[in-house]
Parts: structure tokens; C-alpha cells; sequence
């Protein structure tokens, strides 16, 4: 079976509940009024926190914490989250909100920040296209390769030489693909000031499944 195909059958019920909160919020926003005023609100909590500070406060929160409790409420039983692991995760989460940030930032200067099918299609061919095989996919390659080799740079260095690399970053890539394609649609739909909490919404079940598929961890005969 494919790693992707495996991940999400392995963790679909966390993800459905994630994706079922996302939902809801997404509903709530359109049909309550109170609830459009939410892009401005949220806008002054990131400028009074600082923007960095919210920024990884929020994909910490949504790729770390999130999963686990989806996974509670749902009786998955996973590894046990080790500190080695976490602090890898926290350093790699942050660097991707960071990276995400900027690039939402960049593209509604470059493209502008109107929602025709246009400006979608550009974002969202930038993000597949260029983004994402060429950033945000090889680091989270690197980054659980890493991890599967108990945190040893010579051993991860032995594997990518064994061309592990590619054995990982296609599966990982084909899955974003699958993922993040339906859903960049929906999130370049919305207004500019949701962007990024949309996608932090979506990176909450992406963070339970590129940690299934980018996890590897197989007897190590070749070291």
C-alpha cells in the first residue's frame, strides 16, 4: 500500500475530526455575522502578539498539540513523543509556518489579494509547483529521515547516499499533492486576513499525516 494511501487510513479518524472542526468553522463564518468581523479580529491579536509570535505560536500549536489530542479523543494509539522528537518537531514546524507566512505575504503583492479563479490558480501553482517540491517537501524528507536514523547526521548523510532521499520525497510529495491541492483551492477562496488560520487548520491533520508518511523506520542492517 502506498505510504500516503497508509497514513491516512492508519489516522483517518483524527484527521476526519480535525477536518470536521474545520468544517464547522468554515460554515459558521459564512452564515453567522458575528463571525466577519473574525479576519480583522485576528489581524489585531497577530500585531499585538508580533506576527512572528503568532505565527509559530499557531503552526506549533496546530501541527504538535492538535494531532495529539485529535488522537486521544480518538483511541489512536501512536508512538510516544519522545523530547528529542519534539523539540525536531518544533524546529520543523516553525520553519515551515515562517515559510508559509512569507509566502502568503509575497504572493498577495505579486498576484494581489482578489479570490478570481485567476489569482487561485497562480497561488496555488506556486505552492505545488515551486513550493512545496522544492522547500517544504525535501525538508520534511531531511527532517524525519534524520529522526528515523536516532537523530545521527552521519547515518542520515549514509542513507540520502543509498538514495533514500527519493524514496521518501516522492510518496511525501504525491501525498501533499492529494492533500493540499482541494484544500489550496478552498483556502486562496477565502478573504486575505483567513489565509493563513485556514491553513494552520488544514497543517493540523497534514501534521498527523507527513509525520506517518515521512517516518520511515526500518532495521538499520546497512550501517
Amino acid at each position: 500500500m502506498a505510504p500516503g494511501i497508509k497514513a491516512v487510513k492508519d489516522n483517518w479518524r483524527p484527521i476526519l475530526l480535525i477536518q470536521f472542526c474545520f468544517l464547522v468553522f468554515v460554515v459558521l463564518f459564512y452564515t453567522v455575522p458575528s463571525f466577519q468581523n473574525l479576519p480583522d479580529r485576528i489581524d489585531a491579536f497577530k500585531t499585538s502578539i508580533g506576527p512572528p509570535t503568532f505565527v509559530v505560536g499557531m503552526i506549533w500549536f496546530v501541527s504538535i498539540i492538535i494531532p495529539e489530542i485529535a488522537k486521544m479523543l480518538t483511541g489512536i494509539k501512536g508512538e510516544k513523543l519522545t523530547w528529542k522528537d519534539l523539540v525536531l518537531r518544533m524546529v520543523y514546524f516553525a520553519t515551515i509556518g515562517i515559510s508559509i507566512n512569507m509566502l502568503y505575504d509575497w504572493m498577495n503583492v505579486a498576484i494581489g489579494n482578489d479570490v478570481s479563479p485567476g489569482s487561485i490558480a497562480k497561488k496555488l501553482a506556486i505552492d505545488q509547483l515551486i513550493y512545496s517540491p522544492f522547500f517544504s517537501m525535501p525538508l520534511a524528507t531531511l527532517t524525519f529521515l534524520y529522526r528515523d536514523t536516532g537523530f545521527s547526521f552521519e547515518k542520515a548523510i549514509a542513507k540520502l547516499k543509498q538514495g533514500e532521499f527519493w524514496r521518501r520525497f516522492f510518496p511525501l510529495y504525491a501525498t501533499c499533492i492529494m492533500y493540499f491541492g482541494p484544500v489550496g483551492i478552498a483556502m486562496y477562496s477565502l478573504p486575505l486576513g483567513l489565509t493563513f488560520p485556514v491553513a494552520m487548520a488544514a497543517q493540523a491533520a497534514w501534521g498527523i499525516i507527513v509525520v506517518a508518511v515521512g517516518s520511515h523506520k526500518e532495521p538499520d542492517t546497512a550501517l
